[in-house]
């Protein structure tokens, strides 16, 4: 018989449990569990979100540098909404997505009206993979490994400026910025909110 006084104790392990069961199910990485995502795709509407931009630079193995500016997604609403909605992209614009600690994570494409390269990158900058997302595919684009980012960019730009895994991503979340690239993204207004 189960007394009132233990449905504390109970009801703690159950959550303890579920939650154990979505982690291991994978469903806790990335941009954040079902409700959240549902939950910031409410908020939403169907309205793109415009965050605050960054500049960025990739630096492919022939030592060529592409300057970016891109919208920084760095908490799970922002993340779950990522580009969504959005009906174009300019060709060095972005959304780099900040997970704050290395982690397996998976994208998909719902409600991402454009087709989407997206970089994961691991925390010393180096791409670790890029997938290639479709208009609205519900398919899951995983990372290979642990990255601390990923970096979505217009549908074909990596294949045209020939980015490849190995390149290395500059941007202060992986320390990898330095007066170079300050120097290079002076003349690009990349600062204040997108929109």
């Amino acid at each position: 018989m189960i007394f009132p006084q233990h449905f504390g104790r109970i009801f703690r392990r159950m959550r303890l449990v579920a939650a154990a069961t979505m982690i291991a199910c994978g469903i806790a990485a990335g941009a954040g569990s079902p409700p959240d995502i549902a939950r910031a795709q409410e908020a939403s509407g169907k309205a793109p979100q415009h965050l605050a931009r960054s500049p960025l630079v990739i630096e492919t193995v022939d030592h060529r540098r592409h300057l970016f500016c891109v919208e920084v997604a760095d908490d799970d609403r922002e993340r779950a909404i990522g580009l969504m909605h959005r009906r174009s992209l300019d060709a060095h614009a972005g959304m780099l997505f900040d997970y704050a600690t290395a982690r397996r994570v998976a994208m998909w494409m719902k409600n991402t009206l454009i087709p989407l390269d997206i970089l994961f990158v691991r925390a010393n900058g180096r791409v670790a993979n890029i997938a290639h997302g479709r208009p609205l595919d519900l398919t899951t684009l995983p990372s290979r490994g642990r990255v601390l980012a990923a970096l979505e960019l217009k549908g074909g730009i990596s294949e045209q400026l020939n980015i490849r895994p190995g390149d290395l991503v500059h941007h202060p979340i992986f320390g990898t910025w330095d007066e170079k690239d300050a120097e290079m993204a002076k003349p690009m207004e990349c600062a204040g909110t997108a929109g």
